[in-house]
């Protein structure tokens, strides 16, 4: 393999994590989606005692091949989304994507499957197979179930293939709330 390219992706929640306050009032389009009293409650649940940052702490130290530790890993996923990520989708009211789209904006449009389909589409694009979605939901609660989302820590994954000589190109859209890049520049290469 000669280079990786991730979208989108979160290779260590714990970097991640403390930046969904930051992205939520602090964005490149100067929107302010949550007010001072949510932003501040979100940083003290990642920081505090017992915080989105500790869970996480006990998870990488936990053995996720036991049902245990598999609990202790899901219970930091539903801790951190629950109250460091998700008072932006109860107070926000912008978009998971894209900031500056309002929140039940349909991203991608309803469209896409319909125009992915498309004899012309999939000729301009040199594909013979139809575009089918995934039930997102389903996919995600299976990864959080098992504690997935906060470990194991991806980065040392990265360093590997790295050290192998591959290229990695991560790519982060400047208006995604969920895999920020503030998150993933400062997280990544400020390590």
């Amino acid at each position: 393999m000669d280079t990786l390219g991730i979208i989108n992706g979160i290779v260590d929640q714990q970097i991640q994590a403390p930046y969904y306050p930051e992205f939520a009032v602090n964005n490149t389009y100067g929107i302010k989606a949550v007010n001072d009293t949510i932003y501040t409650f979100m940083k003290q649940a990642y920081h505090m005692p017992q915080g989105c940052h500790d869970q996480i702490e006990y998870c990488k130290k936990s053995d996720r091949s036991t049902a245990a530790g598999q609990l202790t890993c899901s219970s930091a996923t539903n801790l951190c989304r629950s109250f460091v990520e998700g008072p932006y989708y109860a107070f926000g009211g912008r978009g998971v994507y894209d900031i500056r789209h309002p929140y039940h904006d349909p991203t991608p449009p309803e469209y896409f499957p319909k125009f992915l389909n498309l004899a012309s589409t999939q000729e301009a694009l040199g594909v013979n197979i139809n575009y089918t979605s995934t039930n997102a939901r389903n996919v995600s609660f299976g990864f959080a179930s098992t504690g997935d989302v906060v470990y194991p820590n991806f980065i040392e994954d990265l360093n590997e293939i790295l050290g192998y000589g591959v290229r990695v190109a991560l790519l982060y859209g400047d208006a995604d709330y969920i895999c920020n890049w503030y998150a993933s520049f400062c997280g990544i290469f400020m390590k």
